[in-house]
């Protein structure tokens, strides 16, 4: 557990200690020669899922990350690349252009249609350094969810769910560096669609700069990247009933802006938290047959003060009368975010698997969580809340204050409430 450790409730302790003079664009990382590929027409569902969670969505002028898309990420920067295989042929979504372009062909690859979800490294870590190389993680888990209904909207419900790379040689086969890349999570298609022959691609093209170098110089790349065999697969969906999808999920916002955030309406509804705790539910044990690893802790204010209400093994707990002390919630920027505005502070936890490898736990804790981060942001995007998930808060305090158990490490949050930033947002073309 000391690895876990190190990158979870320990990781104010390591701090950044590098930078980089090079360029390393908001967007994504640039190939050094791009050319466009054609999906065949069996693959465009698919293509259509990846554009509507990969592309950028909307224009916020007063948040410092002026580019969004429906699902969040550290910093707006979304370190997570996806990669589609099509039959041996490799190519990766470009959000600036909303194509895809080649990569490269493989022949070992040649029977396989899948999405392979990559993250770009030194983007993130160049701002949070080691720490920085599992945030993709808590990314991956948002957009994991987000594909998971958007799929299902299609029909595409066999997928299955692989975290991290099936193979040590997948990396040489997409043309990734292990270095300074790694692979957040794969879906595979084939039960869902089959593709025909498609005519090979007889051309490559690679990142236009390295940063194996840079990342290479924390210690914990060589703690964490090397390929580890042995992660489960996954169903797509664990159970045949339909859920309703999120209405107006594409609003979802975060209210993040130059002066601060905080929340103009300082109490909610405990019925609507009620429904909000029953729909997550039914979201997690239709697409979570893992969800006795994770807790959930939902704070809220009523008219009657705080309440607690947890979430553990699929089932809601009945409202508790809680006392805790919003400004020690944070570790820092407590004078940009107004915790004690907040009518709904959301937790996730996770309880420690010693029967999986350090390195799977990691994985699945961030993956998770996050993915359970993101239903609940959902729900409360439809009653026109903005939804900020965070992963600055106090360990140490968190686990006195929620009485968190042995071997339970708290890995996420959500805040939510009422602002006026939605005046500053200009929506995208599709």
């Amino acid at each position: 557990m000391e690895l876990f450790d190190r990158i979870t409730r320990e990781r104010y302790n390591y701090p950044n200690q590098y930078s980089s003079v090079k360029f390393v664009d908001f967007m994504m990382t640039d190939f050094s020669d791009s050319v466009e590929f054609s999906l065949p027409k069996e693959a465009e569902p698919i293509g259509a899922v990846v554009r509507g969670i990969f592309g950028y969505t909307r224009y916020e002028p007063t948040n410092p990350y002026v580019f969004h898309k429906v699902v969040p990420s550290a910093r707006n920067v979304h370190t997570n690349e996806a990669y589609l295989v099509c039959c041996g042929n490799i190519c990766r979504y470009n959000c600036k252009t909303n194509s895809f372009e080649f990569v490269c062909y493989d022949g070992r690859e040649a029977d396989s249609f899948r999405l392979v979800v990559v993250a770009e490294l030194w983007r993130i870590m160049k701002f949070y350094g080691e720490f920085g190389m599992v945030l993709p993680l808590l990314d991956a888990g948002h957009i994991l969810a987000q594909l998971k209904m958007d799929l299902e909207q299609v029909d595409i419900t066999r997928g299955r769910i692989r975290y991290g790379a099936k193979d040590a040689e997948e990396y040489e086969r997409l043309g990734l560096s292990p270095q300074s890349q790694f692979i957040s999570m794969e879906i595979d298609f084939s039960a869902d669609i089959q593709l025909p022959h498609v005519p090979i691609v007889e051309s490559s093209c690679w990142r236009a700069i390295n940063y194996d170098k840079e990342v290479s110089s924390y210690e914990i790349s060589r703690l964490f990247l090397p390929y580890e065999a042995g992660f489960a697969e996954m169903p797509l969906i664990f159970d045949n009933e339909a859920l309703g999808p999120f209405v107006n999920s594409q609003d979802r916002e975060s209210a993040h802006n130059f002066i601060g955030i905080c929340s103009l309406v300082e109490q909610v509804s405990q019925t609507w938290i009620l429904e909000c705790a029953y729909r997550l539910c039914k979201n997690i044990q239709h697409y979570m047959n893992y969800a006795p690893e994770y807790k959930v802790y939902i704070l809220y204010r009523t008219t009657e003060g705080e309440r607690l209400l947890t979430i553990e093994r699929g089932v809601a707990s009945q409202p508790r009368e809680w006392i805790i002390d919003r400004n020690r919630l944070l570790h820092d920027a407590q004078h940009m975010i107004d915790m004690e505005s907040m009518p709904v502070v959301v937790y996730v936890s996770y309880h420690y698997d010693r029967s999986r490898s350090e390195k799977e736990n990691i994985y699945r804790a961030h993956i998770g969580a996050s993915e359970i981060i993101h239903y609940i942001s959902l729900a409360g995007a439809e009653r026109g809340f903005f939804t900020r998930p965070m992963r600055n808060f106090e360990d140490a305090y968190l686990e006195s204050a929620l009485k968190a158990s042995l071997g339970e490490r708290f890995m996420y949050s959500l805040i939510m409430g009422k602002s006026n930033t939605k005046n500053y947002v200009w929506r995208m073309p599709k």
